[in-house]
């Protein structure tokens, strides 16, 4: 997609980030337009694939004719991404500054393992999301915020960070020897 008026560099567009095209309606009908994610930004430019989806795969948004005028919004959680990280950080000893607690020296080899830190981190973003959207304890919003509260706590459960090459270079950090934070 390339835009003539936004340069999507300048304004910190990225890859892995989502665009929302909502317009318009006769290329996304609906009331909810359509999501893509981000592949890669070259200045008034942006490469966008299927949402979970290698580049290439799928279909493309819209026709090879190509459609003018769309309307689209790309948001960020950096923040709260970043939020979510030092939290976990602090509760499971990692440590940038300590080569031998860096994040560099987690041992991804089980992926399972791996895996449930990764969720953790993304249930933390989704519950922050919507625990400062919900504006009231009933509704869509505050079941939402209660389900992707349960899902952190569980994938929080489940998180043991292993150290080093093969996972064996110290003791692994859970839940139960991890640090107490607020």
């Amino acid at each position: 997609m390339t835009s003539a008026s936004v340069n999507f560099q300048q304004q910190g567009v990225a890859a892995q980030n989502v665009i929302h095209l909502t317009g318009p309606r006769t290329a996304f009908p609906g009331s909810g337009g359509v999501y893509f994610a981000v592949d890669s930004v070259a200045n008034n430019a942006v490469t966008l694939r299927m949402l979970g989806q290698q580049l290439g795969i799928g279909q493309p948004p819209v026709s090879t004719a190509g459609v003018s005028g769309v309307t689209f919004t790309v948001a960020t959680f950096a923040n709260l991404i970043d939020v979510a990280s030092y939290e976990l950080k602090i509760r499971f000893g990692i440590d940038d500054a300590n080569f031998f607690r860096s994040t560099v020296y987690i041992y991804n080899g089980v992926e399972d393992k791996y895996r449930c830190l990764q969720d953790a981190v993304v249930f933390n973003v989704i519950m922050n999301a919507y625990q400062s959207d919900a504006r009231s304890e009933k509704g869509d919003w505050a079941m939402k915020l209660k389900n992707y509260t349960r899902k952190y706590e569980s994938a929080l459960s489940r998180v043991e960070v292993q150290w080093g090459s093969i996972g064996d270079a110290q003791e692994s950090t859970d839940l139960f020897s991890a640090n107490v934070c607020r």
